[in-house]
């Protein structure tokens, strides 16, 4: 990074600002894009949940380009630190990323608090490898917080290592290169994945797991895959009736996708222990479908748009499966739209 770079950040931003913007690029990194079927590879073993998403298929769908992108374009430009930045860094977020994806394992909902869980994944998109890696190190340099941002090698790859004085956990995150950022929670879950990258490892997902992704992905907006922590069915004994915490305490697996154009198309289908579970499944989101519409018509800012979103939703069963699915028409996502910005 050149001197009137790192002069500029220097005198113009707190160290403090740019650790967070930091944490923020890292954060970032920590996922794993949907396409090609070998991405799997880089995954924990252990991995109960993943997300992956589409970023360019947001970016170039009519509902962005028609509605968001001018505002967001605009900001951007009217913001120049953010602008200076994404300079030293060579580096847009809005052009150069195509896919995020990041996994959960040892997932643990705990009573009055925020759960526990292991974070991985993958950024894949266009990178500059040596500009990010020189512009990362000197804004380390210049930040001079040691004790909470700092970096290590593991090979030949710089390894960062990011630390959240709140949780007290570390984010580890790698450039791998020029398409690929690696990070997580976990350092052996990133230098596996440097591995499997090099071709000098190989993982092996728990067979469910791969089964029930193999469900849900594909090249849409977005795809989940969920294997139900058992801590997840434990807190249905706290559910507010028997009927609800017994279709919680059956629920074993969830896939999901959603898919944005000038319309907003999602499903989610949830697998019960047995078709009995799937019918009683059904009938609760039925009821709950009925008091959602209900209490949208009394929504004195966005009544009718509620009800009509409401209305639009498909409930159904198949088995073991109750799926739930619904079709955001172009018109009804402008209505939104216009009624969110005028209000």
């Amino acid at each position: 990074m050149d001197s009137y770079h790192t002069e500029y950040i220097v005198k113009h931003t707190t160290a403090r600002r740019w650790l967070i913007a930091l944490g923020l690029i890292l954060g970032i990194a920590c996922s794993v894009q949907a396409q090609g079927a070998d991405i799997a590879k880089l995954f924990p073993d252990n991995t109960e949940m993943a997300f992956s998403f589409n970023v360019k298929s947001v970016l170039n769908s009519a509902v962005y380009q028609k509605h968001f992108k001018e505002e967001i374009d605009k900001r951007i430009k009217e913001n120049a630190q953010l602008v200076k930045m994404m300079e030293t860094l060579s580096f847009d977020p809005m052009k150069d990323i195509t896919s995020v994806t990041f996994t959960v394992s040892k997932f643990n909902a705990r009573l009055g608090g925020p759960p526990e869980a292991d974070m991985f994944g993958v950024v894949k998109g266009a990178f500059n490898v040596e500009k990010l890696n020189g512009a990362l190190g000197a804004l380390i340099a210049a930040a001079n917080q040691g004790d909470r941002v700092s970096t290590t090698k593991y090979g030949d790859f710089i390894l960062y290592e990011v630390k959240d004085t709140n949780s007290g956990k570390t984010l580890y995150a790698t450039i791998f290169d020029k398409e690929t950022i690696i990070g997580g929670t976990v350092k052996e879950d990133v230098t596996n994945a440097i591995e499997r990258l090099a071709g000098r490892k190989t993982g092996t997902l728990n067979a469910k797991f791969t089964e029930l992704m193999g469900k849900a992905r594909n090249d849409n907006t977005m795809w989940g895959a969920i294997l139900i922590p058992s801590s997840v069915r434990e807190m249905s004994k706290m559910a507010p009736s028997p009927e609800i915490g017994d279709a919680i305490a059956k629920l074993e697996t969830q896939t999901m996708n959603l898919n944005v154009k000038d319309n907003v198309k999602f499903d989610v289908s949830m697998y019960m222990a047995d078709k009995a579970a799937a019918g009683a499944m059904k009938a609760l989101m039925d009821q709950a479908k009925d008091l959602a519409g209900a209490a949208a018509l009394s929504n004195d800012q966005f009544g009718s748009e509620l009800a009509d979103l409401v209305s639009s939703l498909q409930i159904g069963t198949n088995e073991n499966k109750v799926s739930l699915a619904g079709d955001i028409k172009a018109e009804l996502v402008d209505k939104i739209v216009k009624a969110m910005k005028s209000r």
